[in-house]
């Protein structure tokens, strides 16, 4: 505590007035610095990104082709670039025309031209330019721009073709969702070439998604073709063959691949604030070390528990048949919500927590325990939301960020709270603990039903989603307020707390930049920066900190 004291005073802390304007100058300062650096990526470090490329290039195909005729010219080599270009012609070029860019992923959303386009190059100097193609051929490239341009492609002729030319084929059924079709193809590829892994690969993909699991299993019992599946075939294999243990392995593993560093960047920042804010909060930097060790434990606890609830998800999905909320009755979305969603995630969490809880039940400060418990949930919410990133893009995180990571801090923070305070009383304590138990999961439930079944959605219920979450918040922060140490005091909360909000605001911001422009950046952050300050005052006030 005197060293603490001794750099508050060698820094000046205590001088800092904190008012609004404080505030708001200290904000701008911040997501200014985040704005400059978005400038200096975007400028010289642009993304290369397929779905920068697609839609940018709805609105100005020359710009893209110009762009991505600089990189290909320094790097003739990248193949699935030149693939991109030539898909990216031929939307610009005909209309209206729908495509699927990401070929690792045939059930990504397609994006479909709008209108006539300025062109970089004329017809003739574009196939020039393909001429320049290190990998694939310069004649595959314009063999693709040929089926692309036709349309039809059932009027493809299979026979008289070389390997090359037929993988290529296969490769526009598989990114269109013709797998039966595809299929067909790269059987036909593997006649003439046995031992083409990529043929391999495609047909265990094929056949994956087309749910003929029998097919897969025969496969996988030849040594020759079994090395060729990957970790999205075998965990669906062994789903379908009631393998759960290995389902899951594989389930993790394919999760984890389809992470990218921008991903992991964004959701890590706006984590990291939170743990920061908790531990501020509960006055963790005077803690004995022993009790510091745990609170990265009890994070990483949260964070495998999603993992294992992925997989329960998954198989809940499987035997109910359940693929979204569409066309179900209120009913059937209700139920899903609490029995499905609110139950497994909570249950889930409070799994995970058990091991935490031998280290923690004899520990009589409140502060520390909740602490804890808050960090088991924050730790599930920010794997929850690598996935969401990953699933739904950049523009669907500033809500995760808002919402989801404090209410799954709130949600294992009570129930897991009530549980050790179960085991350290016993008694009516457990009755205590259940009733918490039971109301977190319905509140979870009713959450989730308001902003997913459509009917709710169309009435404008998720307001009432809000209603509930600020509720819940506001008792968790006054159980947190009403629990905490006062040597918090000697750093701001209200300081602390504005800036995590404005890093969370502020590396979304340049993700989203980085892929789509400053402009469709500043339009996606805009209003969430106005619920963003309604939440803010929120826990201003919760805070109890007087601002001038």
């Amino acid at each position: 505590m005197d060293t603490f004291l001794r750099l508050r005073r060698k820094f000046k802390f205590h001088k800092v007035k904190l008012t609004y304007r404080s505030l708001g100058r200290m904000s701008m300062y911040i997501f200014g610095t985040f704005v400059i650096a978005s400038y200096i990526w975007a400028k010289f470090f642009p993304s290369p990104s397929e779905e920068r490329y697609g839609a940018l290039a709805l609105k100005n195909y020359k710009l893209v082709e110009t762009e991505i005729s600089e990189k290909l010219k320094s790097n003739p080599e990248n193949e699935k670039l030149w693939r991109l270009l030539v898909v990216l012609r031929v939307m610009a070029e005909q209309t209206p025309l729908k495509f699927n860019f990401d070929e690792m992923n045939p059930m990504s959303p397609e994006i479909s031209s709008s209108g006539r386009q300025e062109f970089l190059y004329s017809k003739d100097e574009f196939m020039q330019f393909l001429e320049l193609a290190k990998k694939p051929s310069p004649d595959l490239l314009k063999f693709r721009y040929r089926i692309l341009k036709n349309r039809d492609y059932s009027n493809i002729e299979y026979h008289n073709r070389s390997i090359q030319e037929l993988e290529e084929i296969g490769r526009i059924f598989r990114d269109t969702g013709q797998f039966d079709k595809a299929l067909t193809v790269f059987n036909m590829v593997l006649e003439e070439d046995p031992e083409n892994s990529f043929a391999k690969e495609m047909v265990f993909l094929c056949l994956t998604y087309q749910g003929k699991t029998d097919d897969v299993r025969k496969l996988l019992e030849d040594h020759k073709w079994r090395p060729h599946a990957d970790h999205n075939t075998l965990f669906r294999y062994h789903l379908k063959e009631g393998s759960y243990a290995k389902m899951l392995y594989h389930l993790t593993i394919e999760e984890y691949n389809s992470y990218s560093w921008k991903a992991l960047v964004t959701c890590s920042v706006a984590g990291i604030g939170w743990i920061l804010f908790l531990v501020h909060l509960g006055s963790g930097w005077f803690w004995k070390r022993k009790e510091q060790l745990l609170i990265p434990i009890a994070f990483a606890l949260g964070f495998v528990s999603t993992l294992f609830c992925l997989g329960v998800v998954v198989v809940q999905d499987h035997y109910l048949n359940h693929q979204g909320f569409e066309g179900k009755s209120i009913i059937y979305n209700l139920a899903y919500s609490v029995l499905g969603i609110g139950l497994r995630e909570e249950v889930c969490k409070l799994l995970f927590f058990l091991p935490l809880l031998y280290f923690i039940k004899d520990i009589k400060e409140d502060y520390k325990i909740l602490c804890y418990c808050s960090l088991v949930g924050l730790g599930f919410a920010v794997e929850e939301n690598f996935g969401y990133f990953m699933r739904y893009g950049q523009t669907t995180i500033m809500a995760r960020f808002l919402t989801a990571n404090f209410a799954h801090t709130f949600m294992t923070g009570f129930t897991c709270y009530y549980l050790v305070k179960a085991v350290q009383r016993g008694g009516h304590a457990w009755d205590d603990f259940t009733t918490t138990f039971l109301k977190m999961i319905g509140i979870h439930g009713i959450y989730d039903f308001f902003l997913s079944d459509p009917v709710m959605v169309a009435k404008g219920m998720p307001f009432f989603s809000m209603m509930i979450y600020v509720y819940v918040a506001l008792l968790y922060l006054r159980l947190l307020m009403n629990t905490a140490p006062p040597a918090h005091q000697f750093v701001s909360l209200t300081r602390v707390f504005t800036i995590v909000l404005c890093c969370t605001i502020g590396v979304v911001f340049m993700m989203i930049s980085s892929e789509a422009g400053m402009k469709i950046a500043l339009k996606a952050i805009a209003s969430g920066i106005v619920v963003y300050a309604i939440y803010a005052y929120m826990f201003y006030r919760e805070f109890d900190e007087h601002i001038g």
